[in-house]
Parts: structure tokens; C-alpha cells; sequence
């Protein structure tokens, strides 16, 4: 058994060209390794992409604390120069688009990422209870 030093020594044993999920994305630079060094043929990218969390190594030094909209937001920028990565809210009034975005990103032979967000549902059931009571403040 080899013990790798990095993960990126990992993404250099891995065959090109295969499908990988990465779960917990950050802020996106391993992200950016995989597609790099991997090329795969279809990478799916999960994270919460709401809130803050933070991240450092076991010893708990270097601790880096980011706002996960404030990622969301960089890997959008970062991946939206790419014609075959789409960031897609997948909500009804959105399904034809959402749809043909599919079927042609199926149809190319080449790395399609798909990333679909909406918002967390426990921060939607929050916001809608605020949103109800300002109005019933406001009948009052």
C-alpha cells in the first residue's frame, strides 16, 4: 500500500477522462486541480454554498473562516468563462431551459459540469416565516 503526501498525488493515479464528484468544494482550487490534471468527463462539484464555515489543518493552525455565497460567487465567476459549465437554479419555472441545457450538454463529447443551486431549505422556511410576519405586522 503507498500513503500519498497529497491529494493531488491521488488525481495523478486516477485515469483521465472518468467522471468524478468532488463533495465539498471550498472555494474551488482542488476543483480547479481535478479538472486539470484528471480532465474528466463529467465533474460534479457539491457544496452547501450558503453560510460560513471554516477550514484548517488537524492541529487546528491555519484556519481560513469564508462566507459560502462568497464561494459560490468566486467559482461562478471562475467557471462561467467555460461555454460547457452551466450554474443552474433548478426550480419548475426553469425546467424547458434547464432541459435543453441538458441535452445539449449530453450531446457534447467533451467536460460538461452542471451545477444545479437553490436555496437551503431550512433558510427558505426562515426568510417565508419573517416575510409572513412583517405582513401580519404590518395588518395590524
Amino acid at each position: 500500500m503507498e500513503i500519498l503526501k497529497t491529494r493531488t498525488g491521488l488525481l495523478e493515479l486516477l485515469p483521465k477522462g472518468i467522471v468524478i464528484a468532488e463533495l465539498g468544494v471550498f472555494e474551488g482550487a482542488f476543483s480547479t486541480q481535478i479538472k486539470r490534471i484528471v480532465k474528466p468527463s463529467e465533474l460534479y462539484l457539491v457544496d452547501v454554498f450558503s453560510g460560513r464555515t471554516m477550514s484548517g489543518d488537524k492541529d487546528g493552525r491555519h484556519c481560513k473562516h469564508i462566507d459560502l455565497n462568497t464561494s459560490y460567487q468566486t467559482l461562478t465567476q471562475v467557471y462561467s468563462r467555460d461555454e460547457h459549465v452551466h450554474i443552474i437554479k433548478p426550480l419548475k419555472k426553469n425546467h424547458e431551459e434547464n432541459v435543453k441545457i441538458f441535452e445539449k450538454e449530453l450531446a457534447y463529447q467533451g467536460l460538461s459540469v452542471i451545477i444545479p443551486t437553490r436555496e437551503c431549505i431550512v433558510s427558505l422556511n426562515k426568510r417565508m416565516r419573517e416575510k409572513f410576519k412583517e405582513k401580519k405586522e404590518e395588518k395590524v
